[in-house]
């Protein structure tokens, strides 16, 4: 049910059709990038990791944004 609201809440956003499917849990993405980006969070994959705390992410624009909150903290 979570997803499910996730999904059509990224629906109301999207600009482009959502033509690419992930082979595991068929959620449809907007790009290939996307979906190989989404691929990572099903193998635990975090290659982006923070300089100051070492935890990882998936994606350099979340690890942007943790870091922008991980700087606040000191």
């Amino acid at each position: 049910v979570g997803s499910e609201k996730l999904d059509e809440a990224s629906n109301k956003r999207r600009k482009n059709e959502a033509k690419h499917h992930c082979s595991i849990c068929n959620r449809t993405l907007t790009t290939k990038h996307n979906v190989k980006n989404h691929m990572k969070s099903h193998f635990n994959i975090k290659d982006h990791i923070c300089d100051d705390c070492g935890k990882g992410f998936t994606t350099s624009h979340v690890l942007k944004r943790h870091w922008k909150i991980c700087q606040k903290r000191k």
